[in-house]
């Protein structure tokens, strides 16, 4: 079950934080019970490519987590990954 989202941002951030904090970008239902994610957003000042942005993005996580860059769109289902995870 999908519980927070971290945005890891540098390159246009501020145009991003902008669009996304707009009164009507409010983050929506997801999934079968409707539940609604927490969403933080997390502005690296000077770029630490991917790994740096991961490791300062999960430093509190305490559970696994599944990371994805943010420019793919997919239809992928990720309940078989975490299944096929955890089964091994």
């Amino acid at each position: 079950r999908l519980n927070d989202i971290r945005l890891c941002l540098h390159y246009g951030a501020s145009e991003i934080l902008k669009y996304l904090k707009k009164k009507d970008k409010k983050p929506k239902p997801i999934g079968k019970k409707g539940k609604v994610a927490g969403i933080e957003y997390i502005v690296d000042p000077k770029p630490l490519g991917t790994g740096g942005a991961i490791r300062n993005a999960a430093k509190d996580l305490k559970k696994d987590f599944i990371v994805m860059n943010g420019d793919v769109l997919t239809n992928v289902n990720l309940s078989v990954y975490i299944k096929f995870y955890k089964k091994n």
